[in-house]
């Protein structure tokens, strides 16, 4: 069943696309090299210009064709390797594949070529394209159905600042392939960051391609200040393959430069989708959950960004435990600035819930003078109440006091 399909139908293109044969990248990229090679040199030119190297939303027929004549082989070649690059374990299981800024389906296309140079059989559930021309989106789902007629096929017509979570399939393990988009003058990439994470389920897999520009730093040397790698330390993802290059030759003799990570998020158990379900409902104690599983890497992989968003979620319900997680993590700076006065003050609030971690954490903040005035005597009133629960940490400070008092 295919839910919210654009597609392009009875076009001139549309038929001629019927005629190709096998579909391959390359009997759709002669499609293209036809037209260019009627067309006068003056209109060539002027054609090109609008691409603007590329960048340009590829809005009409002529750019369609133009892009995909000049930029085709560069970009079959760029994901051909990100493509190869992938761990033979990701062909064993069902993915939906998602095309962030997908233009015209050069990455789908790409992607079938590869499945039949390599003998490997689609595991494609389902494909997502997501684009803000209609014309290059209805153009994609069409080159899609050409090579995946048995796949599910939707259609995002969104700029990446729309789009919701309610865009994407169900939260299913996904191929999210982001070519050329990450490194989009004026995108958001804190904001795309949190959908890609609020949409993700674990095992999933991100290939990202780009340029190198001279803003990476010049040289040959990767000094990890792009788009790409800021969203990969974002992201929190394992880097299963990182590779820059100024001279990845392609098309006989001719050179481009790339820029490819791929990442990978790895699979959550069903007790983790389970908390995750009722936090998102707006369970407390699940909220509190997720927080100490990414804060402690209790089955996920530490992320105290999402520790801290899932702690702050269960504070706002007045969740005595996740206060205190909250304060420590502000006490110590762990994806948020150090602030010892909000800690004290998250301390407190847990504290006075009964929370015997908040008394013990609060006395230590008393005994050094973090975030209130130095008062021993509130100290040791805090730690024995602390003790009394069995913090250890609270019984090794008063051991420690008792020792420096008898000095």
């Amino acid at each position: 069943m295919e839910a919210q399909l654009m597609i392009e139908e009875n076009t001139a293109y549309a038929y001629i696309l019927r005629a190709v044969g096998e579909p391959t990248f390359e009997n759709v990229r002669q499609l293209s090299v036809d037209f260019v090679s009627r067309l006068k040199e003056e209109d060539k030119a002027e054609i090109y210009k609008h691409l603007d190297n590329g960048r340009s939303v590829l809005d009409s027929e002529a750019l369609l064709l133009y892009y995909l004549y000049s930029y085709g082989k560069m970009h079959l070649a760029k994901l051909r390797y990100i493509y190869s690059s992938l761990p033979s374990s990701f062909w064993n299981d069902k993915v939906d594949l998602i095309a962030w800024g997908c233009g015209q389906g050069l990455e789908i296309m790409a992607y079938g070529d590869y499945l039949r140079s390599e003998g490997l059989h689609s595991n494609l559930s389902s494909i997502t394209l997501i684009e803000p021309s209609e014309l290059a989106l209805r153009r994609a789902a069409l080159h899609a159905r050409l090579f995946f007629p048995d796949t599910e096929i939707r259609t995002v017509c969104k700029y990446a600042g729309d789009l919701t979570v309610e865009d994407f399939p169900e939260k299913r393990v996904s191929f999210h392939i982001f070519s050329n988009f990450l490194d989009i003058e004026g995108l958001d990439l804190p904001r795309l960051v949190g959908l890609v994470k609020s949409i993700q389920r674990g095992g999933d897999y991100y290939a990202c391609v780009s340029p190198i520009y001279d803003s990476c730093g010049g040289g040959h040397v990767c000094k990890h200040t792009c788009r790409l790698s800021h969203f990969t330390k974002e992201l929190g993802a394992e880097i299963l393959n990182h590779w820059c290059n100024r001279e990845l030759k392609y098309d006989g003799d001719k050179v481009c430069t790339i820029n490819s990570q791929l990442l990978f998020r790895q699979t959550l158990s069903e007790e983790i989708l389970r908390q995750i379900k009722k936090a998102e409902e707006g369970d407390a104690e699940a909220q509190f959950a997720m927080g100490a599983n990414y804060g402690n890497g209790n089955e996920v992989a530490i992320d105290y960004r999402e520790a801290v968003k899932w702690y702050r979620m269960a504070v706002e319900q007045g969740h005595a435990s996740a206060q205190n997680n909250l304060g420590i993590m502000y006490e110590y700076g762990r994806s948020v600035d150090v602030n010892v006065d909000e800690a004290a003050r998250l301390y407190r609030l847990s504290a006075d819930q009964g929370n015997s971690y908040a008394w013990g954490n609060l006395a230590d903040m008393y005994e050094n003078g973090k975030g209130v005035k130095k008062d021993m005597e509130e100290a040791i009133r805090l730690y024995k109440l602390s003790v009394a629960q069995g913090y250890t940490f609270a019984q090794d400070a008063l051991k420690r006091l008792g020792e420096e008092q008898e000095e």
